[in-house]
């Protein structure tokens, strides 16, 4: 706009130009070093020189860095000097965190993604913002790829599709993660669990069209499976609400699956043994989503992952790596929303499972113990579905 740009941004514009020219790794590292101090600049209000203003402490010293970006703890809102970013700073670290979304840029998502912890409080919550805005846009972009004529012509699309989810799995692997890993995550999990269904479906179709799906290709789909597993793993209430529900923390029903009717787990949290399912951060609401213009319920989004997952199993056409992680992930699935004594059941249930009962006699490990179904039931590993792991 109007807003005059300072030396500091000025220089970061030059930088990130002088970058895109870059072809080496080890060059662009080098770069983004430099851009990484440009930005720090920026989000302190700084001139070039390190002079801060509009501190919004009583001191203008330069903040001191805490203990939380070391431990993995939330580093926003503690003792550090906090200060007024520069107005061009919101743009410059959305251009910086949109580095994560290129192509081949993987060696350089861990210096992308902890550069935030450098920043002041203010600056760190404005780069949350902007990465949220830029997975939305990356997830978006895939999927409306994925019904593209065009896209669905050409061989790959479908790990195509599934390339934003390199991001997410260097977000997660992150460690020690800080609170905002946690909450990034945590808003783009429905989005993503629907991306990654898609793009398994349509790279097991490529296969089924007996195209050969090159090695590269397998890397991404079994990180994108990784990154369903944490999903479902730490922030399965986000599917099914805690105690199961529509993800927003309210029972709401049953769960469809491949027209099966799933009955979740008692409303209010319990999992059937009085034991609560927590949330994955244990702040930002289930419903605190991002908003996407290809919107599916989280229960529906959840089985839709399912089902994906277990035909990836039913036709081994991708590789064994992704089939394991596809196996891990439907067993994390099994018990979402479910406490520790009805998981086992269901699991138990899943492997053992009991011979149809006589008159007057009891089911299988479930009816035994007299837990409730957890939200996505035994039926998701047990013969029905035609899973084998």
């Amino acid at each position: 706009g109007g807003t005059p740009i300072g030396a500091a941004a000025t220089a970061f514009k030059v930088a990130l130009t002088s970058f895109t020219t870059l072809g080496a790794t080890y060059a662009e590292m080098e770069s983004l070093k430099g851009l990484t101090e440009m930005l720090v600049v920026l989000a302190r209000g700084a001139n070039p020189d390190g002079g801060a203003r509009d501190p919004l402490t009583k001191t203008g010293q330069r903040p001191q860095k805490t203990s939380g970006q070391d431990s993995g703890e939330d580093t926003c809102g503690g003792g550090e000097t906090d200060y007024v970013p520069d107005p061009a700073f919101a743009e410059a670290v959305r251009l910086f965190l949109g580095l994560l979304f290129l192509g081949n840029s993987r060696p350089l998502h861990r210096h992308v993604i902890t550069s935030v912890r450098r920043f002041p409080p203010t600056g760190q919550r404005l780069a949350e913002a902007s990465l949220n805005q830029e997975v939305s846009m990356a997830i978006d972009a895939a999927r409306r790829l994925g019904i593209s004529n065009a896209a669905q012509s050409k061989g790959g699309h479908g790990a195509l599709r599934l390339r934003p989810t390199a991001a997410l799995a260097s977000i997660n692997g992150c460690q020690p993660q800080t609170g905002m890993e946690q909450r990034v995550l945590r808003r783009a999990a429905v989005p993503a669990a629907a991306l990654i269904a898609e793009g398994v479906h349509a790279m097991i179709d490529e296969s089924n069209t007996g195209r050969t799906t090159p090695p590269a290709e397998m890397e991404i789909v079994h990180d994108a499976i990784a990154v369903a597993y944490c999903l479902l793993q730490r922030h399965s209430d986000v599917f099914i609400g805690t105690g199961g529900g529509d993800g927003k923390g309210e029972a709401s029903g049953r769960i469809p699956l491949h027209g099966l009717n799933i009955v979740p787990a008692a409303a209010g949290g319990d999992g059937g043994d009085g034991s609560r399912h927590e949330r994955g951060d244990g702040e930002t609401p289930a419903s605190d989503a991002l908003a996407t213009d290809n919107e599916t319920s989280p229960a529906e989004t959840m089985a839709s992952l399912v089902l994906s997952l277990t035909r990836s199993l039913q036709q081994p056409t991708l590789s064994r790596e992704a089939a394991i992680s596809a196996g891990v992930t439907i067993a994390a699935a099994a018990g979402a929303g479910a406490g520790t004594h009805a998981y086992a059941a269901v699991l138990a249930d899943a492997f053992f499972p009991a011979p149809a009962p006589s008159a007057g006699e009891g089911g299988g490990w479930l009816a035994t113990a007299g837990l409730a179904a957890p939200p996505i039931d035994a039926v998701v590993l047990g013969p029905t579905m035609g899973t084998s792991l």
